[in-house]
């Protein structure tokens, strides 16, 4: 959506290829300019990323699920990198997603965990995955939020979906 907008903008500017990772990605000069200012208002304020962390399926329209929640979130303009991951059957996984993160200049990033309760998952797996970030990258604060739920607006859209579900003729 940036970059689109960037290359309507500003039509005579090119944008950069890079390869990190493994994965190509396109920046443009609207989103390098946009990252700069942002740190030169405030340069001594930690830049910080959402990652967020989904189980991953084999189905694509589940994973995209993820990536669109991502992008609506970027819209609303409170972080300027938000990537989603996933834990198994999709990419990019969660480490190479705090990669990016930090490649994209976040020295702060919030592990924002996209499952339902405090399970295995939660309490095995993304640990590890913090964990092995917080070696790589000693010099960049990593914090693993709580699940989705317990909490009252989860059940307030679980009450909504079955008022939904008892509309239906």
């Amino acid at each position: 959506m940036i970059l689109d907008a960037s290359r309507y903008n500003f039509p005579f500017l090119r944008t950069a290829t890079y390869n990190a990772l493994g994965q190509s990605h396109l920046l443009s000069f609207h989103e390098m300019v946009v990252s700069m200012l942002s740190e030169t208002t405030n340069p001594s304020a930690p830049k910080t990323a959402l990652l967020l962390m989904a189980h991953g399926s084999r189905r694509a329209q589940a994973n995209q699920e993820l990536v669109d929640l991502a992008q609506r979130l970027l819209k609303l303009g409170h972080y300027t990198v938000i990537e989603p991951s996933f834990l198994e059957l999709a990419d990019p996984d969660i480490v190479t997603g705090g990669s990016t993160c930090v490649f994209k200049g976040a020295t702060r990033v919030l592990m924002v965990p996209y499952f339902l309760s405090a399970g295995v998952h939660i309490q095995r797996d993304l640990a590890e995955a913090l964990n092995l970030l917080i070696l790589k990258y000693p010099e960049i604060e990593f914090r693993l939020g709580l699940p989705l739920g317990p909490h009252e607006l989860l059940d307030n859209l679980v009450l909504e979906r079955v008022r939904e579900l008892d509309a239906t003729d």
